[in-house]
C-alpha cells in the first residue's frame, strides 16, 4: 500500500473486466448505514461517454478556474489542477461511483439510507485499495458540480455524484509528485483504560510550554498554608496548568518543570511526582530499576494537594509520588 500514489498518465493498455467487477464486488461488502448499502457504481468504457465527460468536466474546471480569478483578482489555486483531463480519455475505464439519498422496496417505496457519505467513502477507499492490489492505477476526480454525470449515464435524480474513479495501468513515462506522508506520530492517538494519550514526540514542546510559565522552581519546599489551614504549593501555577490538561483528556502523562529534576502528573490519582532522574514519563518511572529507599508518599488531590510528604527535604535524590503509582516502593520518610 506505500506504492499506491494517484496516477494522470496512463498507458492504452486495457484493465480486464473481470478485474474491474472484482473489485467492484469487494467494494460492494463495505459496511453501510443499517446495511442499506447507498451506492451504486457506473462502469464506463465506451469512447463516446469518456468524450462527453471530459468535455464537461474540463467545462466545469473552466468555470471554476474562471469565477476564482473574477472573485480574488489573483492566480487561481493549484487545488483545480490543470485545465485540460486527458486523462479522462486516455486510461482504461472510468468508474463513476453515485450516492443514493434513498432505496426502494419490492412495493417501490421509497426507504431513507443513513450514513449516506460515511458508507460510499468507506466503499470508495475499498475500491481503491482492490484495484491497486490488483496493479491498477486511481485517479480521484470530483468536478464541480457533477449532475452531468446523470445525465450522461442516465442515473435518477435522487443520485447524487460521489467521485469519478479513474482507472488504468500507469504509463511507462508517468511520474508522480515527490510529496511527503505524514509521519505515525502525527495522525495517530491511543485510548488505554480510558485516558487518552497522545502518541507525539511532544515531550520537549511541552516542557517549554511549562518553563513558560514557571519562572523560579524552588530547590526546597517550605511550608505555606493558606486561611483555612491548607497546605499551599509553590508550583500553583503549574500544577493547574497540568490538572486542566489532564482533566481535558489531551495528554495522559506529561512531562515538564526545568532544572535537574522533572514534574509529572498522571490522571491514575490526580498525583504530582517530581523526580531529579532522567525520565520522561510515568511508565519509564514505574519500568526503571531504581531503589526506591527514599520515597515520601504524596497521594496528591488535584486541587488541594493534601498528606503532602515531608517538604523540608530537598527534592535531590528523591521522588514524591502516588503510592498506587509505584505499589512495591518502599516508603519512608515523614509524612505529614
Amino acid at each position: 500500500m506505500r506504492t499506491r500514489r494517484t496516477v494522470r498518465d496512463y498507458s492504452s493498455r486495457k484493465i480486464p473486466q473481470t478485474v474491474v467487477e472484482n473489485a467492484i464486488r469487494i467494494a460492494g461488502t463495505a459496511p453501510s448505514g443499517a446495511n442499506m448499502q447507498p451506492w451504486h457504481f457506473v462502469l464506463v468504457t465506451r469512447p463516446e461517454n469518456r468524450q462527453r465527460i471530459r468535455e464537461a468536466a474540463e467545462a466545469k474546471n473552466a468555470s471554476s478556474t474562471a469565477t476564482e480569478r473574477h472573485s480574488n483578482g489573483s492566480t487561481p489555486s493549484p487545488r483545480w489542477g490543470p485545465t485540460r483531463k486527458p486523462f479522462l480519455e486516455s486510461a482504461s475505464c472510468l468508474i463513476a461511483i453515485f450516492l443514493k439519498k434513498f432505496s426502494r422496496d419490492a412495493e417501490g417505496r421509497r426507504l431513507k439510507n443513513y450514513y449516506t457519505s460515511e458508507s460510499v467513502g468507506i466503499a470508495t477507499g475499498m475500491l481503491i485499495t482492490a484495484l491497486h492490489n490488483a496493479g491498477v492505477a486511481t485517479l480521484t476526480h470530483t468536478p464541480s458540480p457533477m449532475r452531468f454525470l446523470n445525465d450522461i449515464l442516465g442515473r435518477p435524480r435522487d443520485e447524487r455524484p460521489f467521485v469519478l474513479l479513474v482507472a488504468g495501468f500507469a504509463a511507462e513515462h508517468a511520474t508522480v509528485p515527490d510529496i511527503q506522508r505524514q509521519d505515525l506520530s502525527e495522525i495517530l492517538s491511543t485510548v488505554a483504560e480510558g485516558r487518552q494519550k497522545q502518541i507525539t514526540n511532544s515531550a520537549k514542546s511541552m516542557i517549554e510550554e511549562m518553563q513558560a510559565i514557571t519562572t523560579v522552581v524552588p530547590r526546597f519546599m517550605t511550608r505555606q498554608w493558606d486561611r483555612q489551614s491548607r497546605y499551599r504549593c509553590p508550583l500553583r501555577p503549574v500544577i493547574d496548568h497540568l490538572c486542566d490538561r489532564v482533566r481535558q483528556q489531551q495528554v495522559l502523562e506529561l512531562a515538564c518543570g526545568p532544572c535537574f529534576w522533572t514534574q509529572f502528573t498522571s490522571q491514575v490519582a490526580h498525583s504530582i511526582v517530581a523526580c531529579d532522574f532522567n525520565i520522561s514519563t510515568l511508565a519509564q518511572a514505574r519500568e526503571k530499576d531504581l531503589p526506591w529507599n527514599k520515597v515520601s508518599l504524596c497521594q496528591a488531590d488535584a486541587y488541594d494537594l493534601k498528606n503532602v510528604g515531608d517538604p523540608s527535604v530537598r527534592y535531590g535524590g528523591r521522588l514524591v509520588g502516588s503510592r498506587a503509582l509505584f505499589p512495591h516502593a518502599d516508603i519512608s520518610g515523614r509524612c505529614a
